[in-house]
């Protein structure tokens, strides 16, 4: 399958995520505009990689509003 790579002791299981892409107007540099980029802990797979904020939601970052915001995914 295009895009699922074999990485040794990796599942080849495609998983469904996001991402969030945070751009803001630069102040103070010779930019026009800043990004967030976070770095990933080096004990991680693809450990001390900089990447843009994102990920799987879990049960435990269940938030009260979202019930109303994601109710397909409140009822998973």
């Amino acid at each position: 399958m295009k895009g699922v790579y074999n990485i040794p002791g990796r599942s080849q299981q495609i998983k469904f995520s996001s991402t969030i892409l945070f751009v803001r107007e630069a102040s103070h540099t010779e930019s026009d505009y800043e990004v967030l980029l976070l770095k990933r802990n080096d004990n991680i797979f693809l450990g001390g990689w900089y990447c843009y904020p994102g990920g799987n939601l879990d049960r435990g970052d269940y938030y009260e509003k979202w019930e109303e915001a994601m109710p397909a995914f409140m009822e998973s």
